[in-house]
């Protein structure tokens, strides 16, 4: 099973995200690349890939202690052939992020330990150099954060499909 934690966007923040999709695809026509959905947008904590106990990660992520927190949306960016929308720098999240990948480590599973970088992807190895210039004006959106999910990704015959299979809340009274 492949797995990965992550935080899911609020309706507003999608709409932005798909925005971005649209004013790329109308600054380069015909344009072609793995444009992601939007039911799939999503940032992630902690990527995991093929781990066979969803249980025993739920057991361990259910743990990990956290207010609800606002994040904001800041930028379009792209690492290679990969398109994306980021955020403003959130200790929060940034927080969140490491107990979770905390979590996992102490409890030996292992997880892509590469650097978080908060982005929801948009587009993946597109078929030729791509441009994206947002207007002056442009207005990112915030949005809060009071849960993150254990999540599955399956090989459909349109794209990738992701599962929620486990949800974890934010503590509404003192959190650790």
């Amino acid at each position: 099973m492949r797995l990965f934690i992550s935080v899911e966007l609020s309706e507003k923040a999608k709409e932005t995200v798909l925005d971005m999709q649209t004013l790329l695809r109308a600054q380069n026509p015909g344009i072609r690349g793995n444009f992601i959905s939007k039911e799939n947008f999503h940032i992630t904590l902690a990527f995991i890939g093929e781990y066979p106990d969803d249980a025993e990660i739920s057991d361990i992520l259910s743990t990990v202690r956290f207010k609800p927190f606002t994040v904001s949306l800041d930028r379009v960016g792209s690492f290679g052939d990969l398109f994306w929308v980021g955020t403003a720098p959130s200790r929060e999240l940034s927080a969140l992020a490491f107990q979770v990948r905390r979590a996992l480590g102490a409890s030996s599973i292992p997880y892509d330990r590469k650097p978080f970088k908060p982005h929801i992807t948009f587009l993946r190895r597109p078929d030729r150099p791509v441009s994206l210039v947002l207007p002056s004006d442009y207005v990112f959106p915030s949005f809060s954060v009071s849960e993150f999910h254990l999540m599955s990704s399956t090989r459909g015959k349109h794209g990738m499909i992701y599962q929620s299979l486990a949800c974890f809340e934010a503590d509404r009274e003192g959190a650790r």
